[in-house]
């Protein structure tokens, strides 16, 4: 079964939506590292840097993968359009 287009279009837009998302989340939340923390500071730090660096990768992932199906949708396409001119 063949993926509609704007769906694979709404994925995409969705993962970079999620990398904007994660990159605001670490700037708010995250932000510039502390000059002399203490070890719970350096704790809470590294904690809200990797929630950001979850969420940009998956925003990656999503991305990728709908730009793969896209790309395989169309692949399929042509194939199937050729066997039937034959």
């Amino acid at each position: 079964m063949l993926l509609k287009r704007k769906y694979l279009i709404l994925a995409f837009t969705l993962g970079i939506c999620l990398i904007i998302a994660g990159f605001f989340y670490d700037v708010i939340y995250a932000g510039i590292p502390f000059q002399d923390p203490t070890i719970a500071m350096q704790k809470e730090y590294l904690r809200q840097q990797t929630i950001a660096y979850t969420i940009m990768k998956s925003g990656l992932a999503v991305s990728l993968l709908s730009i793969i199906l896209s790309l395989t949708s169309v692949f399929f396409k042509r194939i199937l359009a050729f066997k039937s001119t034959q």
